[in-house]
């Protein structure tokens, strides 16, 4: 399909490799940065990760890592998952709301288990399973970055480290630590006013470190912002009826009375609730959509408590991971324009309101130890335990034009439990001082129960049957999973390095399996990756490179199907497919002041065998995945200049750009939902002295409607990005 804008971006990138001696000319400042370190402020900072559960820089890391520093988040009023994705390669947020679903380098076949892993701290939160149809099972809370000292985004199968259901990545929240060296606080305030909205939006946050004594700190945050609505609706003839307010707060407590031992204690809570639908309906004007009264707000609870360890005895490290996390989400849909005859039939009223509540409760004990075997062999192993256990409850009233609720004519719950028992092991070989081999293993053992009892009028006055009772279904699986990663360091600022590494995401149940006669339970699938990287710093670190190069082999992908016969969903294994491209990221400071950065993703996510033939839904060899670009890009610069003596100025620009997108599979290839290429400009301005810093910012400058994904119930309901948006923000610490 022809879109005039997709038609400006380039149809082919060259990518290679930069000789260091050609950039010289472009550099004035390089050949004496590299004599002398005198301003170290106009190098690159060094990143620290802890990507292999190890503290490294990232630069040493053989495994494509994105790391967004929260602060600049904050700043630049990006608060939530999809505000940031464009600038992290290969990543992708499809859904929406309070519950957005992740997916790195195209995997997502639109079923079955999460396939990017989330953890904070290193400590999984959320269900492992395909809890509520995804609802909960699928999708990842967002948290506030001012709750954070940084994002990290882990590309390709994570399997070996990080256990299930990474099959495509990990998205890392890592937390602020609280520091006993001296008491100090930060307070940030912040409006703004979206195109279309009414009222102004407006932020808070704040936070407060206290020493105790020289061995224990106490850090204490809190945060409220409020996210002006923007989306009308006709037919209830209500203005910005998604509204979003989002808060919480964070405390943590550090205890480290020697170098050998140090405790972390904390807890995070945050409730975000959305007054209506973020839905936009395409067939009605700019920013409208017609959903039946009383349907449409959602709200979502999350809680994590944690507990990290570290302790160093002799040559041995030893660290536990200890974590309890609770996830709860009430999503309210409007059904009317599929299911209003059933309303109709069974109340004589029209509408259909679909309300969810579901909950995670998750429990997850992390015991490791690393310690050289020889002077040239580091052995790192441990064994895991994570126990989830939660439930959907959800109903389908009947409503009159009023919104009032008639009766329901289906109320379905469904309780389920996952336990999963793993251990795992990495040894690292220094064959020389600049080559290495990393070897890691990972067998893992899960088990999953599932029960469903459905009742309500459908069943008596449609299906002459009183209710819908599913027995009991588990499963037990086995998995291995395996990475082999040979690195070469040809000085310390560059290296290459290869990685072979395995994903795997363990099976579940389906939905009332037992009256629909669709199968049971759905198979496990697993992923197999190839990268090639490249890593270098040149110029006394004014210039960053960062390319990786991969292939993946994905096997009995889960994939959301249609039974023939009786016309009834479900998620099955749906053969094979791959994904293969090249991911590159570039920053650089060429002069004083000035810092440019730049990512850039090529991918091609296809099946490589046809869909099963007994089902509803078509996708042939060849055909894309869902919700997977060929190509996006996110470009940035960002000057900074004296004002007076401290004082100073900053400006900046970022332009992002996302290509063309299909929906999920349905019945003929040709109908499949088709999501434009879009483009969005960033620009930000401020003042900032020695303790505090005033930042204007105007976010998608050119009001794009951008669409992330397709509607629930109708295919011309899609969600966007948000429109323009001004603001400005004003921040303080001491």
């Amino acid at each position: 399909m022809y879109n005039a804008e997709c038609s400006k971006a380039p149809r082919r990138v060259a990518c290679g490799m930069l000789l260091v001696g050609s950039l010289a000319p472009y550099f004035p400042n390089a050949a004496a940065a590299a004599e002398s370190s005198d301003s170290p402020s106009e190098s690159l900072n060094e990143i620290v990760v802890t990507a292999q559960k190890r503290e490294e820089r990232l630069q040493d890391v053989p495994i494509p890592v994105t790391a967004l520093a929260a602060s600049a988040l904050v700043d630049e009023h990006s608060l939530r998952i999809q505000d940031y994705l464009t600038s992290i390669p290969g990543l992708n947020v499809s859904g929406g709301g309070l519950t957005p679903a992740l997916s790195i380098r195209g995997l997502d076949a639109g079923g079955g288990n999460r396939t990017v892993g989330v953890v904070i701290d290193d400590i999984p939160i959320g269900s492992a399973t395909n809890l509520g149809g995804g609802q909960i099972g699928n999708n990842s809370p967002d948290i506030s970055p001012s709750e954070l000292e940084r994002v990290e985004v882990l590309r390709g199968p994570q399997g070996t480290l990080y256990g299930a259901s990474s099959i495509g990545g990990l998205l890392k929240y890592v937390t602020v630590d609280p520091s006993p060296e001296k008491l100090s606080g930060q307070l940030q305030l912040g409006t703004d006013t979206i195109y279309n909205a009414r009222d102004p939006g407006y932020n808070i946050d704040a936070a407060i470190n206290v020493p105790v004594n020289p061995d224990l700190a106490v850090r204490v945050s809190g945060f409220r912002w409020q996210e002006p609505g923007y989306i009308d609706n006709i037919a209830t003839n209500t203005r910005d009826v998604n509204q979003e307010d989002v808060s919480g707060g964070r405390i943590s407590a550090l205890w480290r009375p020697s170098e050998e031992f140090s405790l972390k204690v904390a807890a995070l809570t945050q409730r975000s609730t959305l007054d209506g639908s973020d839905h936009v309906n395409l067939s009605l004007a700019d920013l409208q959509q017609n959903n039946f009264i009383g349907t449409g707000p959602s709200s979502s609870t999350s809680q994590a408590y944690t507990a990290v360890m570290n302790a160093k005895i002799g040559s041995v490290d030893l660290t536990s991971l200890t974590g309890y996390s609770v996830f709860k989400v009430f999503q309210n849909e409007d059904f009317t324009p599929n299911y209003t005859f059933l309303s109709e039939l069974l109340f004589n009223v029209p509408g259909v309101r679909f309300d969810f509540h579901g909950s995670s409760d998750r429990f997850s004990q992390e015991l490791r130890l690393s310690m050289p075997l020889t002077s040239s062999v580091q052995w790192l192993f441990g064994g895991f335990y994570s126990r989830s256990t939660g439930g959907g409850n959800q109903t389908v009233f009947a409503t009159g034009l009023d919104g009032t609720a008639a009766g329901s004519w289906l109320h379905d719950v469904f309780p389920d439990v996952f336990s999963e028992y793993a251990a795992f092991t990495d040894l690292t070989f220094h064959i020389t001082d600049r080559f290495n081999i990393q070897v890691g293993g990972r067998e893992s053992y899960s088990r999953e129960s599932y029960s469903e009892s459905s009742t309500g009028l459908l069943y008596p006055v449609i299906y002459h049957v009183p209710s819908d009772i599913q027995p009991e279904v588990s499963a037990n699986e086995n998995s291995f999973t395996y990475l082999i990663t040979p690195q070469l360091a040809i000085s310390p600022d560059v290296m290459v390095y290869a990685r072979v590494a395995s994903g795997y995401r363990p099976g579940g149940p389906n939905y009332s399996s037992e009256f629909t006669h669709v199968p049971p339970t759905f198979g496990p699938d697993k992923t197999q990756d190839y990268d090639l990287g490249f890593k270098g710093s040149f110029f006394a670190h004014r210039l960053s490179l960062d390319t990786s190069v991969y292939y993946i082999n994905w096997k009995d992908i889960q994939i959301s199907l249609v039974q023939a016969s009786t016309a009834s969903p479900y998620v099955g294994n749906g053969g094979t497919a791959k994904s293969e491209g090249v991911e590159e990221t570039l920053e650089v400071r060429p002069i004083d002041g000035l810092a440019l950065s730049g990512s850039f993703s090529a991918n091609k996510p296809v099946l490589t065998a046809a869909l099963p033939a007994a089902t509803q839904v078509t996708g042939n060899d060849g055909d894309r995945l869902p919700y997977a670009s060929h190509y996006s890009g996110h470009v940035a610069a960002e000057q900074s200049f004296p004002l007076t003596t401290g004082l100073k100025g900053f400006g900046s620009i970022a332009w992002s750009y996302v290509g063309e997108r299909l929906g999920p599979f349905v019945a003929s290839p040709s109908t499949r939902q088709v999501f434009p290429c879009y483009s969005t400009l960033n620009l930000g301005a401020g003042v900032q002295g020695d303790f505090w810093k005033v930042n204007l910012f105007a976010n998608n400058v050119a009001d794009k409607r951008g669409q992330v994904s397709g509607g629930f119930v109708l295919p011309s309901e899609v969600r966007i990005i948000q429109p323009r948006t001004l603001g400005i923000s004003l921040s303080a610490s001491f």
